[in-house]
């Protein structure tokens, strides 16, 4: 897989595009290397920085040469700001049509192809991951992004693009399936809106008064 990554072009695309100045630790030296870390990770079944340890086990060093530990490749992804997303993002691209021209990877799609535009969720734990919000899931801070994918009859999907949006505010409550129920004898609900200040005026019609008193009138 790593070299098919690199007859597909995968490392000169990451220098030509992907470019992290003044990171801290010099978190963007080196992109191209640690893009191909992070990738093999992924392809060995790693699911978190510490997994991708496992590409330094047994004879790997051996078999691959620029290999980067857990930690530094953690603070290269920290170093990315939403410009260096979209930088890789102008990679991946460039990276599909390279890939597509080197192996079969949508048979078909001058036939008829899927586009599949949905978005996921993926939690996380802590508040130190960025672009996290509370989301659908009722009080978990998750990750929520728009994945497209493309697929054909007789290929499995590609991702395509993914953007990240924004999740549920924190305050921001679902609403309720149904009306609460009101006591027969109580009034006509409340218009919200209608008073001063966000404040509703009662439902309760006022009291009844007599009338003030008027001159007396003289009967013939």
């Amino acid at each position: 897989m790593v070299r098919l990554a690199e007859r597909c072009g995968l490392p000169d695309l990451v220098r030509r595009h992907v470019r992290i100045l003044d990171a801290a630790n010099s978190g963007g030296a080196n992109g191209d290397a640690k893009v191909v870390s992070l990738v093999a990770a992924m392809g060995a079944g790693a699911d978190s920085m510490d997994e991708a340890d496992r590409l330094r086990h047994a004879g790997m060093p051996i078999a691959f040469a620029g290999v980067r530990a857990p930690s530094t490749l953690g603070t290269f992804l920290r170093s990315f700001t939403r410009g260096h997303v979209l930088q890789l993002h102008a990679a991946h691209r460039q990276f599909l049509a390279e890939l597509e021209a080197h192996t079969a990877l949508l048979p078909g799609a001058d036939q008829v192809a899927f586009i599949d535009v949905d978005p996921t969720h993926k939690r996380v734990y802590g508040r130190a991951k960025q672009g996290a919000e509370f989301s659908r899931i009722k009080g978990c801070r998750t990750l929520h992004p728009i994945i497209a994918t493309v697929s054909t009859p007789t290929a499995r999907p590609v991702i395509a693009a993914a953007r990240m949006r924004r999740g549920r505010p924190p305050t921001c409550a679902a609403p309720p399936r149904s009306s609460p129920r009101r006591s027969p004898r109580a009034g006509p609900p409340a218009r919200p809106g209608s008073g001063s200040c966000g404040r509703t005026r009662s439902s309760t019609p006022p009291r009844w008064s007599p009338p003030a008193a008027g001159p007396a009138r003289t009967s013939r």
